[in-house]
């Protein structure tokens, strides 16, 4: 994320060789045009610094407790059927039988989230 800011930043000089504009950087690096006038302003304000800092969203790949695998596995779980003296998984079901699995807690936010996609 850092090195593709400063990539941004190099193309939006005048002096680079293929002086793009805003929306051309934004297309070829695959973010939005707020986000190339974001690292523009933050540049102005603070310099280098401002742009090397980093900011991680809570919601990111970085933070994620459950991977594919994981993703799978719930799946098959709740596609199967349901514990006895059930008619369907609820998201607590679903927890703990993730958690009796895996050996690792996950909450429900996180599985309401994964059968959501």
């Amino acid at each position: 994320m850092t090195i593709q800011r400063c990539q941004i930043l190099l193309e939006l000089d005048e002096n680079a060789p293929k002086h793009l504009t805003p929306m051309q950087i934004a297309k070829t690096f695959g973010v939005s045009k707020a986000t190339v006038s974001n690292i523009v302003s933050a540049y102005a304000n603070g310099g280098i610094p401002a742009i090397i800092k980093i900011n991680r969203n809570p919601r990111s790949n970085a933070r994620r407790k459950m991977d594919g695998r994981m993703e799978a596995e719930l799946l098959r779980i709740t596609c199967s059927p349901a514990p006895d003296g059930r008619v369907r998984w609820t998201l607590r079901l679903l927890e703990k039988q993730i958690r009796l699995e895996f050996d690792e807690p996950i909450s429900r936010e996180s599985i309401r989230i994964a059968l959501k996609k």
